[in-house]
């Protein structure tokens, strides 16, 4: 905490994390677009941006302190955004400032704001979190998937939160999406329940 916080010594970021970044990238060149043209990028121009995006922060990373190599960690993601433009983007269309909203709040009890974006949210009230994995999220008993960990379920429950204290009203639902970099690439949703009465 001294040396991140105090002396703003920071660790490298990791090939995923740029990775992740990069995705963003792509998808908010996408919907940004959308809100003007009302469709989706060209592959190719999403593709584009995205190895854009991950060549811009590659020399970020300590490539010695990684299991795999700039571009075999690029490629792995190139698979999953495709399938997220394909068969994901073209039914989320965003609201007006959507793209990486602010959805931060106040908290009275404890006097401070809390500083939060999202991903993603659409004109019907859906906020979507992207998450990048090499594996697929876990599943209940009953095989519906769930957060891959605690963090990401309580950041989903987060953003609903402050998607109700910036307009009024609940969310139609909170999602995290995960585009899964296995040998079979994929997209697993997950829909987070999401209430303010979770905040004490």
């Amino acid at each position: 905490y001294g040396y991140r916080y105090v002396q703003g010594i920071k660790s490298p970021p990791s090939g995923s994390l740029i990775r992740g970044s990069a995705m963003d990238d792509a998808f908010d060149l996408n919907f940004t677009e959308k809100l003007t043209t009302g469709r989706d990028e060209p592959e190719p121009r999403l593709v584009e941006a995205y190895a854009a995006g991950f060549a811009s922060r590659r020399t970020e990373v300590d490539w010695k302190q990684e299991e795999e190599q700039p571009l075999a960690v690029r490629d792995a993601g190139i698979v999953p955004l495709k399938i997220y433009r394909k068969d994901h983007c073209p039914s989320l269309m965003p609201a007006k400032d959507g793209v990486q909203p602010d959805l931060g709040m106040a908290s009275e009890r404890l006097g401070i704001r809390i500083v939060q974006y999202g991903d993603l949210v659409t004109a019907d009230g859906l906020v979507i979190d992207r998450k990048t994995s090499k594996k697929s999220p876990p599943a209940d008993e009953r095989g519906t998937p769930r957060p891959s960990s605690f963090d990401h379920e309580m950041q989903a429950v987060s953003q609903g939160i402050g998607y109700e204290a910036t307009y009024h009203k609940r969310p139609k639902a909170v999602r995290l999406d995960y585009l899964v970099m296995t040998k079979d690439p994929k997209v697993v949703t997950v829909t987070v329940k999401v209430g303010s009465e979770q905040v004490a």
